[in-house]
């Protein structure tokens, strides 16, 4: 039998792996979920899978005789932390839709802002609708995911590939495989007809593009902080904001909402300087490796 000490050193000298396959292992539950369960249809949010995707991680640190604060869930600087997170994805998330106003506008397209609980979907007329009970569903569905999908993404991989490679690299990494766990929407949008296998093709693309962008800057966010609540808040404040706030024109809902989520990332990208510059000024050190962090001393 392996002892949990003994996990901890295999983890050690297999930190890619251990990441990949941990990833490997949620995402055939998300793949469950959505193709062969089709909960996302019923719920509207894809909610099981992300559950039991962070306690695997929770079972994983608890196995390797660790816990969340080792991968950045923790309290230390987190005032400072979650401040950049705000400044950045309010920057991010206000000029993506001034963007798509101004798009709209050049079209001689009136627009204006509207509250309303919409499911996720690569079409507003897809999306399922609902009242405020259904927007509190969406918003809990965002905590969970976020707890998740940055527990990994970030808070595993970033930690475990850095063992063995640069941050920059590890950063890469962990963004490649982000854009990959979300081509399940447009292959999903293909199978039910929604789009054609040209358009789920090209999408995909893009998602690995824009997924990845906003990644490496949610992991670029992790390293200046080493506090995982930094990216979790600016990733659950993404997705809230794109399923109640709304844009809506004569031809409907949120009419370019493929161009605001496309741009959304490539602005973000521009804050890291003032990420940079807020975390020096702040003086949060930088964050840990997987094999020198411990509960007590998670930053460097």
């Amino acid at each position: 039998m392996i002892k949990k000490k003994d996990f901890y050193e295999i983890s050690l000298r297999r930190p890619l792996q251990i990441g990949v396959l941990i990833f490997v292992i949620i995402f055939t539950l998300r793949t469950i979920e959505i193709f062969i369960l089709r909960l996302d249809e019923i719920w509207g949010e894809v909610f099981v899978s992300k559950l039991l995707g962070f306690l695997i991680i929770i079972g994983y640190l608890w196995i390797s005789k660790r816990k969340l604060a080792d991968i950045g869930f923790h309290s230390h600087n987190l005032l400072k932390s979650i401040s950049i997170a705000i400044v950045i994805m309010t920057l991010s998330i206000t000029l993506s839709f001034l963007v798509e106003w101004i798009y709209l506008a050049r079209k001689g397209i009136q627009t204006s802002l509207i509250f309303a609980p919409l499911s996720y979907s690569l079409d507003a007329e897809y999306a399922m609708k609902g009242g405020f009970l259904f927007g509190l569903w969406l918003f809990f569905g965002n905590l969970i995911n976020s707890l998740m999908e940055e527990g990994l993404f970030r808070g595993v991989m970033i930690t475990h590939f850095r063992v063995n490679l640069s941050f920059w690299k590890a950063n890469f990494l962990q963004a490649f495989l982000f854009g990959i766990w979300h081509i399940v929407w447009p292959i999903k949008s293909y199978v039910i007809n929604q789009m054609s296998a040209q358009e789920a093709i090209i999408t995909s693309i893009g998602y690995i593009f824009s997924s990845g962008i906003i990644a490496l800057v949610w992991g670029y966010l992790f390293l200046k902080t080493g506090n995982l609540w930094a990216p979790w808040l600016a990733h659950t404040l993404s997705n809230s904001v794109m399923n109640l706030l709304h844009t809506v024109t004569s031809q409907g809902f949120d009419t370019g909402f493929l161009l605001r989520m496309s741009i959304l990332p490539f602005i973000a990208l521009l804050t890291l300087p003032i990420i940079n510059w807020m975390a020096k000024k702040y003086q949060l050190p930088n964050l840990k490796k997987w094999n020198n962090v411990n509960s007590k001393t998670f930053t460097e």
